[in-house]
């Protein structure tokens, strides 16, 4: 098993589709990582393991070191839309 230190706004999400290739081994995933709890669990700097599945996607990431960042950081009490967003667009 492997180890890695979770970085800035990454989510649980990221780092399964960066070692194992797809989101279905969320499951496996949470296996391997029973220190988390649920899939907001995950915080910066944190060490999870893994059993990394080598597929086209893995294998693309690691040869480009590319590293997944999808969260936003949280901003306006979490929500993604200040309080100046209305519907005049409609």
């Amino acid at each position: 098993m492997t180890s890695y230190v979770v970085r800035q706004d990454q989510t649980i999400f990221d780092v399964v589709v960066m070692f194992y290739g797809d989101i279905s081994f969320l499951y496996q995933f949470m296996n391997d990582n029973p220190q988390i709890n649920g899939i907001h669990d995950i915080i910066l700097g944190q060490t999870i393991f893994y059993n990394e599945k080598n597929t086209a996607l893995t294998a693309k990431f690691k040869q480009e070191n590319i590293i997944i960042v999808t969260a936003l950081p949280a901003v306006n009490e979490g929500r993604s839309f200040d309080n100046s967003f209305d519907f005049s667009f409609r």
